[in-house]
């Protein structure tokens, strides 16, 4: 089976045939992005370490941590709430896809969606620019299309009449 260039893997799987300039960009982001990694997980552990700071100042005032207790209490009873939620739900839907796939359209369906002709959306299609002009409730009713070349053709047409405006 042959591939096209598009259906190529994303993915690199012989390195030495990039360039040293990606080569050399990977790497550099892949430090930056690593970097940032232990910055964040520092920054966690620090905000830990403050909050334990924090809670004992306030256990000192609280004299007993009979309401400490009971945050953890409930922390504990919502969160494995949480959890048998997700499992009931796992087991539920397990091996089950019911999305529905979209139907594929054809031009003609989408012209009759817009009003229009297959010609103006082959044309649309074809364009470098396209500008719309739209009515009142928001429907197109012209269009304004460059196309692609040298020296470009600038067309206004009136949707789903084929007629040219000017050129």
């Amino acid at each position: 089976m042959s591939r096209n260039r598009g259906d190529e893997d994303l993915i690199i799987r012989r390195p030495e045939l990039q360039n040293n300039k990606a080569r050399w960009g990977y790497r550099f982001l892949s430090i930056i992005f690593w970097l940032l990694f232990l910055l964040t997980i520092g920054a966690w552990l620090l905000s830990l370490w403050w909050a334990g700071k924090q809670l004992s100042n306030v256990a000192k005032f609280l004299g007993d941590l009979s309401e400490l207790k009971f945050l953890a209490i409930m922390m504990l009873i919502l969160g494995g709430g949480l959890i048998v939620w997700a499992v009931y739900n796992w087991i539920r839907f397990r091996g089950q896809d019911r999305r529905q796939h979209r139907i594929p359209i054809n031009p003609e369906g989408l012209a009759q969606y817009f009003d229009s002709t297959a010609i103006d959306l082959f044309l649309m299609h074809g364009s470098q620019r396209i500008v719309l002009h739209l009515d009142d409730e928001g429907r197109i009713t012209q269009y304004d299309i460059s196309l692609p070349g040298d020296d470009p053709v600038i067309i206004r047409a009136e949707l789903g009449k084929g007629s040219v405006v000017s050129s």
